[in-house]
This record gives C-alpha cells, sequence and structure tokens, in this order.
C-alpha cells in the first residue's frame, strides 16, 4: 500500500500547478536520487504462484510508475543516470518483461487496449535507451540471446523497436540473429495479422527487417571489419 499511496502523491504533486512547487515535486536532487537508489535497490520476486503473480499485478505498475515520476521531477537527469546502470533494471528487462511466461503482455502492442503500466515501461525503456548507446546494444543483446520473439512478441518487438536506433545498433541485431527472428515471426504470425488488419504488429516487424536489409545490402569495401561484419550476419540468416 505504501507504494501505491507514494505513487498517488507523486502524482497529484504534479497536479498542483500553483507556485511554490510542492516539496513532493521539487525535493532536493541528492535526496531525490538516493531515494530512487533505494527504490531500485529493492528486489521483485517473480516465483510462479499465485500470490506472488497477484501481488507483483497489483503493485508493479505503483512501483514503476514511482520511479518514472521521479524521472520528471528536478533533478531527474541524476536519478536516469542511475537508472541505466542499475543491475535491477536490467534484471527486470531481462526475467520482467523478455525471459517471462507470466508477463507475456506487459509492454502490449499499441493496437491493443491502452494500458498505464504498459506505458510506463515503454517510457522507462525509452528515457534509458535515448541517453545511453551502450545500453542499447546491451539490452539487444538480451532481447535477441533468449530468442522469444516468437513467443512473446508483445514485449520483445518494442523493445527491439527502441533499441534498433542506429546504424551500430542494426548491425549488432543482425550479428545476433534479429533477421532470422524477424523472418520467424513473419512466417508465423503474418497471416494471421494481416487478415485481422493489425497493422500495428505487422509495421514494426516489416520496418525492422527493412532496416536490417539496408545494413546487411549496403558494402563497406573500404572497413574490412564491418564487411566481414555483413558477412557474417548474411551467413547466420
Amino acid at each position: 500500500e505504501m507504494l501505491s499511496f507514494w505513487h498517488a502523491a507523486t502524482r497529484a504533486s504534479f497536479a498542483c500547478v500553483a507556485p511554490p512547487p510542492p516539496p513532493l515535486v521539487a525535493p532536493p536532487p541528492q535526496a531525490l536520487s538516493a531515494a530512487f537508489h533505494r527504490l531500485l535497490d529493492s528486489f521483485v520476486s517473480l516465483r510462479p504462484n499465485e500470490r506472488f503473480l497477484e501481488y507483483n499485478r497489483a503493485f508493479l505498475p505503483s512501483f514503476y510508475g514511482l520511479l518514472r515520476e521521479m524521472l520528471d521531477c528536478p533533478g531527474g537527469d541524476d536519478c536516469l543516470r542511475v537508472l541505466v546502470p542499475h543491475r535491477n533494471w536490467e534484471w527486470a528487462i531481462k526475467y520482467v518483461i523478455v525471459d517471462t511466461a507470466e508477463y507475456v503482455q506487459l509492454l502490449q502492442t499499441p493496437d491493443q487496449e491502452p494500458d498505464p503500466f504498459a506505458h510506463t515501461l515503454r517510457s522507462l525503456l525509452r528515457s534509458s535507451a535515448g541517453v545511453n548507446a551502450d545500453w542499447r546494444l546491451r539490452t539487444l543483446g538480451v532481447a535477441l540471446s533468449s530468442n522469444k520473439l516468437l513467443t512473446n512478441r508483445a514485449n520483445v518487438l518494442p523493445l527491439l523497436v527502441i533499441c534498433m536506433a542506429g546504424e551500430e545498433e542494426v548491425a549488432t541485431a543482425c550479428e545476433r540473429g534479429a533477421t532470422a527472428q524477424l523472418c520467424a515471426c513473419l512466417d508465423a504470425c503474418g497471416a494471421a495479422l494481416y487478415e485481422d488488419a493489425r497493422w500495428e504488429t505487422l509495421l514494426p516487424i516489416m520496418a525492422l527487417l527493412a532496416k536490417c536489409a539496408g545494413w546487411l545490402r549496403h558494402r563497406t569495401s573500404d572497413d574490412a571489419r564491418a564487411e566481414a561484419r555483413r558477412l557474417t550476419a548474411l551467413g547466420a540468416w
């Protein structure tokens, strides 16, 4: 209940527009980042029994929602620098978002009903991806190494869209088998998605395949290492 209370209180503080800003919105930056770090040090248990599943369904939205609200506070940049390299955030991406059987609809696809928790997670992921290229490359490795795109498309596909932002990320994704996984997903689901006119799911798959194809077909004869990477990725596909 405390998580829900502080999440609601922080959101209510942001709704206050009359100056001066309330303390919840404008704490000293060092105090804010320290509190953010303590929150992020908390452990989430993923034991596959109904008691833990019910608890997580009830309070994970408040937990991550509170983290998201703190990023919007003055001094939120310091919190973001805590979030990006934190092991518990990397753990959550791997085990709560990617390598999961119980939470396969967390991020959802845009053609599904809107979910505030999905919006919160996407926002945290975009914030992390926007400030750190190394984070994008590490997260691509997590998203692709488990080979979960086909069975956990609702979570893994948005993660790939967020992380495959530049040429190096696309190259890394191709090397790690993104092209083959995307094609397998299209082969298995494409007809059904097309028949149901679920373009919001088909379009990201096609867009990511176009990015991969663009990198694979671009010959860089003056760069032996880049050419070797391209040929390796082509061979793996």
